[in-house]
C-alpha cells in the first residue's frame, strides 16, 4: 500500500472557472489566475477536484439527470460527461502550461453507487499518482448506479468521499462568494456543524443539479478535515497555511 503524508484537498466551483448563466462558457481569466496561484506556491500532496459549472450542470438540467434520477440514453450520457471532459482538459491544460504535472481523472470510468445509493471511489490510485510527482485533476461527473442508469456524482461529494479514504489535512473551497453569510450578508468566520442552520444559506441562482452552497454546506459536515470556504482573492491565503473565509470544524 502506498503511504503518503495527509493530502490537501481544494475544490474549484464551477462558479469560479465558469460563467454559470451562459452555457459552456469558460471564465479564462480565473482559470489562469488559479494556474498562476497554484505554481507559484507548488503545494505539497495536493489533490483538486472541480465542478461543472455552466458545463455538465446545463446538460444534465435540459436532460433532468440529477443526483438521483438517472438515465439509461447513451447519447445523453455522452453529452453531459464529454462536456465535463472537456472542461476538465482546459483546467489541466492551463495548470500544465504553468508548470504544475496536472492528471485527469474522470470519475465515470472508475466510480459507481451501489443499490443503497451509496457512492464508491477508488483511491489507491490517486494516492499512487501523488506519491508519482502528478497532481490530480478530478471533476463533477456522471456514474453508473445500481437500477438507476447514469447519475449526477458532485464536485463536492467526491471530494467528501476522498477526504474519508484519504488522509487528509485539510480542504479549501474555492468559491463565487467570500464564505458563508449570516441574515446581514457578512461572513460567518468559524461555523460548527450544529450552527450551520443559522446562517442564510441558499440555492444557487443559476442552473445547478448538486444542490449549490445549501447541498455544499450538508455535504462538509460529513468531512473529518477542517474546511475552508472563500472566494478566488483568498485562495493565496489558504495556500499559505491561513484560514480564509468560513472555516468549518
Amino acid at each position: 500500500m502506498t503511504s503518503i503524508e495527509p493530502v490537501t484537498l481544494l475544490k474549484l466551483g464551477g462558479s469560479v472557472i465558469t460563467d454559470k448563466n451562459q452555457p459552456e462558457t469558460l471564465n479564462h481569466a480565473n482559470i489562469q489566475a488559479i494556474a498562476t496561484i497554484l505554481s507559484n506556491h507548488r503545494p505539497k500532496n495536493l489533490i483538486i477536484v472541480h465542478g461543472g459549472g455552466s458545463f455538465g450542470h446545463h446538460h444534465a438540467s435540459n436532460f433532468d439527470v440529477t443526483i438521483e434520477n438517472g438515465t439509461f440514453d447513451a447519447n445523453e450520457v455522452d453529452t453531459i460527461h464529454s462536456s465535463m471532459i472537456h472542461l476538465c482538459n482546459i483546467v489541466t491544460q492551463t495548470l500544465r502550461s504553468s508548470g504544475m504535472a496536472a492528471i485527469p481523472i474522470h470519475p465515470l470510468s472508475i466510480a459507481w453507487r451501489d443499490s443503497e445509493s451509496v457512492f464508491h471511489l477508488p483511491s489507491q490510485h490517486i494516492l499512487v499518482l501523488l506519491e508519482c510527482g502528478f497532481l490530480p485533476v478530478i471533476h463533477g461527473d456522471l456514474v453508473i448506479s445500481e437500477k438507476k442508469g447514469a447519475t449526477v456524482v458532485s464536485g463536492d461529494e467526491i471530494l467528501i468521499n476522498l477526504s474519508n479514504s484519504i488522509p487528509t489535512k485539510r480542504i479549501g473551497f474555492c468559491t463565487s462568494t467570500p464564505g458563508v453569510l449570516d441574515s446581514s450578508g457578512n461572513v460567518i468566520s468559524q461555523l460548527y456543524a450544529s450552527q450551520k442552520q443559522e446562517s442564510s444559506i441558499t440555492h444557487s441562482s443559476s442552473t445547478d443539479v448538486t444542490g449549490g452552497m445549501a447541498g455544499k454546506i450538508k455535504q462538509i459536515a460529513e468531512s473529518n478535515a477542517p474546511v475552508s470556504i472563500f472566494d478566488l482573492p483568498n485562495l493565496e491565503n489558504f495556500l499559505k497555511g491561513d484560514e480564509p473565509g468560513t472555516l468549518i470544524r
